[in-house]
C-alpha cells in the first residue's frame, strides 16, 4: 500500500508541474491588445477684431479632463468610456504684431467683412502619452478659461451679426474613437469635437464614416446636426472670441473776438486700466504731427503721438489749435479713462456725444465746465461703451472801452478844421481889401 500511494503522490506532482508549466495566457483574464497611443489633434481659436483696432497681447488657456461614461443601450446606442490618461493641450497666444487672416475667416462672417478681421491660431491637443487599450469611444471635456475683462473680449460667440454667446459654458466635447482594424490590432480612427458638454452616446452607424484619421483637424464634416447620424448636437472646430473695442476722438474750437485761432491747448490723456502691452493707433490727419511754437502758444515743445503703448497708468499729451482733432483708435470695452485740458483763462464748454458713463456729460448737450484762473477742465470716464467724441469749445470775447474821446474828439477836429478855415477867409479879405486902398 505505502509503494502505491507513494507512485500516486508521484504521479499527481506530475501533472501538477505540467499543468503550472502550460501559458498563463490560456486561463488569464485581461486585454490581448498591446495597445495604441493616440497622437495630436488641433482645433482653431479665432478672435474678431474690430477693423480700426490692433490685435491685443492676450492668451487663450485650456483644460482638458476625461468626460462621463455612458453604458451603451441595448444594441442601438454605443457604450461611451470616459477618457484614460493625461493627454496635454496648448494655448492660443496672441501679440499686438500678428496680422489678419487673408482673406477673413468666412467660417465667421460668410463673406469677407469692412468692419472686422479675424485672427487664427491653432490649439493643439496631444495624446501621444495616451494608451487605448480597447475599442471604443473614449470622451474628454475641454474647457476654455475665461478672459480677462479688461480686454474686453466677448467669450465663445456665435458668427457675424450680432456675435451673441454661443455657449457660455465654455466647454467643447472630444470624442476619440478607437477600433479594431481586424487583424487583432487597435487603431485610433477619429476626433470628433461638438459643441457644449455632452451626456449621449452615438448611434452604431455613427462610426461608420470613420476613416483612417490624416487630417491634423478635428472632425467638423456636416457641422448642423452632428454630421453623424448620431444626433450629440452641433460639431464644432473652434472657439470663436470678439475683441470689443472704441474710438476715442478729442477736437478742439475756439470762438470769441478774442479767442486765438493760432494758438494750441493742451490736452492730458489718461488710461488707468488697460492692459499692459495694448497699443492704440492714434489718428492724427486732422491736425499736426509737431506743432510749432507762435505767439499766442506758451508750451515750449509740442509733439502728437501716433501711436499709445499700456504700460500700467499711461499718459499722453496732445496739442490742437481751433479746428483741430485727434482719433485714438481701438480701445477695449469698459476701459477707464480721463481727458484733461488746460485751457487757460478761456470760458470752456463741453460737448459729448456717443459714450454717456463719464462726468460732466449730458449726451449730445453743451455741458458748462467749472473754471477759474489756472483751471483745467477734466471729462472721466469710469469704462467707455461706445465711440465717443469730446469737443472741447473755448472762448474769450471783450468789449473795447468808450468814453468822450473816442465819441466827442472827430467832431472837435472838424470844428477846429471848419474855424481855422473861417479865419483863413477874414484874414485873406482884410488883406485883399487892404491892397485896393
Amino acid at each position: 500500500m505505502k509503494g502505491k500511494f507513494k507512485k500516486l503522490a508521484a504521479a499527481f506532482a506530475a501533472v501538477t508541474v505540467f499543468v503550472g508549466s502550460m501559458p498563463s495566457m490560456a486561463f488569464a483574464a485581461g486585454s490581448n491588445y498591446t495597445g495604441v497611443s493616440g497622437g495630436t489633434v488641433k482645433f482653431d481659436k479665432v478672435l474678431v477684431v474690430e477693423s480700426d483696432a490692433k490685435v491685443p497681447p492676450v492668451t487663450f488657456a485650456y483644460t482638458i479632463n476625461p468626460g462621463t461614461a455612458v453604458p451603451a443601450t441595448d444594441d442601438t446606442k454605443l457604450a461611451v468610456y470616459a477618457g484614460v490618461g493625461s493627454p496635454t493641450i496648448g494655448t492660443a497666444a496672441y501679440s499686438v504684431n500678428d496680422t489678419a487672416d487673408s482673406p477673413d475667416d468666412t467660417r465667421v462672417f460668410g463673406t469677407a467683412s469692412d468692419a472686422y478681421y479675424t485672427v487664427k491660431k491653432d490649439v493643439s491637443v496631444n495624446f501621444g502619452s495616451v494608451t487605448f487599450t480597447e475599442p471604443g469611444i473614449y470622451r474628454y471635456i475641454i474647457e476654455e478659461t475665461a478672459s480677462n475683462a479688461a480686454y474686453g473680449i466677448s467669450d465663445d460667440v456665435g458668427p457675424a451679426g450680432t456675435f451673441t454667446a454661443k455657449n457660455v459654458e465654455l466647454k467643447r466635447t472630444l470624442d476619440v474613437y478607437v477600433e479594431d482594424n481586424g487583424s487583432g490590432e487597435l487603431r485610433v480612427t477619429d476626433y470628433v469635437l461638438y459643441e457644449g458638454t455632452v451626456t449621449e452616446q452615438p448611434t452604431p452607424a455613427a462610426s461608420t464614416h470613420h476613416a483612417a484619421y490624416t487630417s491634423g483637424y478635428v472632425n467638423v464634416a456636416t457641422v448642423a446636426d452632428g454630421g453623424d447620424g448620431a444626433n450629440l448636437g452641433p460639431k464644432s472646430n473652434s472657439y470663436i472670441n470678439l475683441y470689443k473695442t472704441h474710438n476715442l476722438t478729442i477736437a478742439k474750437n475756439v470762438t470769441g473776438n478774442q479767442g486765438s485761432k493760432d494758438k494750441y491747448f493742451a490736452f492730458t490723456v489718461v488710461f488707468t486700466n488697460a492692459v499692459n502691452g495694448t497699443v492704440y493707433d492714434v489718428d492724427i490727419t486732422n491736425a499736426d504731427d509737431s506743432p510749432a511754437a507762435n505767439a499766442a502758444t506758451t508750451h515750449a515743445s509740442m509733439s502728437n503721438p501716433t501711436s499709445i503703448t499700456i504700460s500700467g497708468e499711461t499718459t499722453a499729451t496732445f496739442y490742437l489749435q481751433n479746428g483741430q482733432r485727434v482719433v485714438i483708435k481701438g480701445i477695449a470695452d469698459g476701459t477707464q479713462y480721463s481727458v484733461e485740458e488746460d485751457e487757460e483763462d478761456y470760458s470752456p464748454a463741453l460737448l459729448v456725444t456717443g459714450d454717456t458713463d463719464g462726468t460732466a456729460t449730458n449726451d449730445g448737450t453743451t455741458v458748462t465746465l467749472t473754471s477759474g484762473s489756472g483751471a483745467a477742465d477734466k471729462y472721466a470716464d469710469t469704462g467707455i461703451t461706445d465711440n465717443t467724441s469730446l469737443t472741447f469749445t473755448n472762448t474769450r470775447s471783450g468789449v473795447l472801452p468808450t468814453g468822450i474821446i473816442m465819441s466827442v474828439a472827430p467832431a472837435a477836429v472838424v470844428g477846429l478844421g471848419v474855424l481855422a478855415a473861417i479865419i483863413a477867409m477874414v484874414v485873406a479879405g482884410k488883406r485883399r481889401a487892404a491892397e485896393e486902398e
